[in-house]
This record gives structure tokens, sequence and C-alpha cells, in this order.
């Protein structure tokens, strides 16, 4: 494991809008997903990681982005020590690619910090500006995944609008679907409309299909907003197992019940011909293209 030293994102953002003002195009080629939940201790930063992991064995290349800043616990899953994370990039003007480190099964890893409180409350602005510095990465990625925190704070929503994809993971309770809820009211009045799966942990065919209908029923009763059943995975102990010796389960036991289920989502994922559902990274990227042009016409 070691830091990489390839082009600099500011480098790579000046090149971004000199082809852009030119050619009126964006060089996108990531899907952005984001992994998330409305309550902790859901399985999601193991599920990102092995989903990370799968991805990659088909041949992409894909970047896992670490977005708890204020508790990190990809690179404890995985049992890396980065010398700089997150915190360099917003506090000491680091690129992310100073940042980036080489992980398991030949996956990007974008580590964060633990216990810092001001990078958990980051002011707009400069969480502005850590999010455009993802436009530079998305030409090199094909899909760049978020492990996001629970809840609904400014620096996850702001993952969370970034992202083409979100994947909403939960469990069969009563408390995590009223959690899940309450994320995706969020969500609407943000204006999300489509482009949610909804993932149940821990649960067997029969309670991931009530769980979803559930969350469905309530989420078109009083939102009108559409989710996608994107399946349940399996209680399975070897996961336990893989945190404990540092290992991601779908390297140190790919045969397990959980990494085949993520396998075929994976593999559903790679095999998708669509466009991804809306905004995110694409979008963010056509905006600032639109923006350059208008400028451009305006100063001519």
């Amino acid at each position: 494991m070691h830091q990489l030293g390839h082009t600099s994102v500011r480098m790579g953002e000046e090149i971004f809008s000199s082809a852009s003002a030119k050619t009126g195009t964006f060089p996108c080629s990531a899907r952005a997903i984001a992994f998330t939940s409305g309550k902790g201790g859901v399985g999601k930063s193991n599920i990102a990681a092995a989903t990370a992991i799968l991805l990659a064995g088909y041949g992409k290349r894909v970047l896992l982005v670490d977005g708890d800043l204020g508790l990190a616990n990809i690179d404890v899953l995985f049992g890396l020590r980065p010398r700089l994370t997150l915190q360099h990039v917003v506090q000491d003007g680091r690129t992310l690619d100073d940042v980036l480190i080489e992980g398991p099964g030949g996956i990007f890893v974008l580590p964060a910090g633990s216990g810092l409180q001001d990078l958990a409350t980051l002011g707009q602005a400069r969480l502005d500006e850590l999010l455009a510095a993802f436009r530079a990465l998305d030409s090199r990625m094909d899909y760049i995944l978020f492990d996001t925190p629970a809840g609904i704070s400014l620096t996850v929503t702001a993952f969370l609008d970034l992202s083409d994809r979100l994947v909403l993971i939960t469990m069969p309770a009563p408390p995590a679907l009223t959690d899940a809820y309450a994320l995706i009211k969020v969500l609407w009045k943000r204006g999300r409309r489509g482009g949610i799966s909804v993932l149940v942990n821990q649960a067997d065919e029969a309670e991931g299909r009530a769980m979803f209908r559930g969350l469905s029923w309530v989420s078109e009763q009083f939102l009108d907003q559409q989710l996608d059943y994107l399946g349940y995975l399996p209680r399975d102990p070897l996961v336990a197992e893989a945190v404990r010796r540092q290992q991601p389960v779908a390297l140190a036991y790919p045969d397990a019940p959980l990494v085949s289920a993520l396998r075929t989502i994976a593999r559903t994922w790679i095999n998708e011909q669509a466009p991804p559902a809306s905004g995110g990274i694409e979008a963010l990227a056509r905006d600032a293209v639109a923006t350059t042009t208008t400028s451009d016409r305006r100063a001519s």
C-alpha cells in the first residue's frame, strides 16, 4: 500500500475546463454510487467495500471513497495505514491525488480521517471545493463508490447529491424502516427524484420483500417517490470473521453468501446499457460546461 503520485487534481481540472470550453463536451466516464443508510450498524461499509472489489474483479477502475469524515473505517476494514487522508485535502491544501492509495483487490481508496469534528461539519464553501475536485478523478474511473456515514448531515447529503444512484441499506426491523424513510424524505425535499435502490441486509427473501413493500408504500403514499428493489443480503457470519481479520470479505471469503449475492448485483450494474438515473458527477460536470460556455458567449 502506498500513496499515489498521479497528475494533480488541480492540473486535471485545468485540462477539464480548457477542453470543455473548446469542445463543449465533458470527459465523464464514472458512475457515482453512494451507499447510505438512515441508521448505523446495518453493514454499509462492508457492503460498499465488497462491491468495490467485485467491480474491480470484472476489470473496472474503481475508487472507494470513505465519506465518513468524522469516523473513518474503510482503512480499518482493509488493514491500511494511510499517511494522508481527506483531512489533508481540506485543511492543508493537498490534492485528491496526493491522498489516493492502492487498496486490496485492485481498487483505489480515498481514506478519511478519524475523530475530526471540523471535517464532519464542513462549511458549504469548503465542501463545494472538495466535491468539485472529484471532476478530475471522474474521467479516470469507471465507478466511484461513496461510503457515507449514517444520518443526514450536510456532508452526507453532499455526497448523495454527487451520486447517480443511491443504495439505501436497511434491515428487517421497524426502527430501520423509520430511519430509512426519514432519509428518503430529506432527499425528496432536496429534489431527489428516482435513482434510489433499496438493499435489505441480514434478511431472507420474504423479509427483504416485506421490508421493501413497507418502505415503498409510505414513500409513494406521502412523497410520490418511486423506489427500486435491489434485493436482500443473507445473514453471513463470515463477514464478522473478515472484519476481525481486517480483510475484505470479498477476498477473504469469495464464496461467502453475502459476496455471492453482491456479485449478482455487480454483474447487473456492469451489464446495464442505460445511462445513470439522474444528477451525479455527470450533471455536475455538465453544469460546469454550461456555465463556462455561457460566460464565454457573454465575454464575446
